[in-house]
């Protein structure tokens, strides 16, 4: 949703096309009553409103790339999917129940279920922390099957949206 402040920018921009255009429009009444200086007023005027009109358009136009092209409802409904999809991860997280072994850290997924593995949670902060100083160590001195029956012991299921990319990241990773 817009925020106030954008529509009272967006009214006084409009505001400022409508005066141009007026003084346009008075410039244009100005040569006609054979006055020279009605040009200088015309193209003054006219090009500022130009200029606005092309702003208005430029800023229209980079809100719906920034949007993908979509409109703002559907911005707003595809991130309350994306919130409701991390929410799964919570949702899986409570049906399972894991039994660490000694010695093994708990996997992020399952100490922070609320964050999806996109989140900037995970790249500063306490998730990075966690991943760099914990889990991180941990899985490096695992060989390609330790990790393996790691992530199969901790796996939450084919409901779980998240497991291709956590797997991946660190089963594939040394092969890389």
């Amino acid at each position: 949703m817009l925020n106030m402040t954008h529509y009272v920018t967006h009214i006084f921009q409009s505001f400022v096309v409508i005066a141009c255009l007026c003084f346009s429009f008075t410039g244009i009444y100005i040569i006609f009553s054979g006055d020279s200086k009605g040009w200088l007023v015309l193209i003054f005027f006219g090009a500022c409103a130009l200029f606005l009109i092309h702003d208005f358009w430029e800023q229209y136009r980079s809100r719906k790339e920034r949007l993908g092209g979509m409109s703002e409802k559907e911005f707003k409904d595809s991130v309350e999917r994306e919130e409701k999809k991390e929410m799964d991860t919570i949702e899986l997280v409570t049906e399972f129940s894991f039994q660490l072994r000694e010695g093994e850290p708990e996997p992020p997924w399952l100490r922070f279920p609320g964050y999806s593995p996109f989140h900037i949670f995970w790249r500063m902060g306490p998730g990075e922390s966690y991943i760099v100083k914990t889990f991180g160590p941990y899985m490096s001195e695992l060989n390609l099957e330790q990790r393996r029956d790691y992530f199969q012991r901790y796996d939450l299921g084919d409901k779980w949206r998240d497991r291709k990319h956590w797997y991946n990241s660190w089963i594939d990773w040394e092969e890389e």
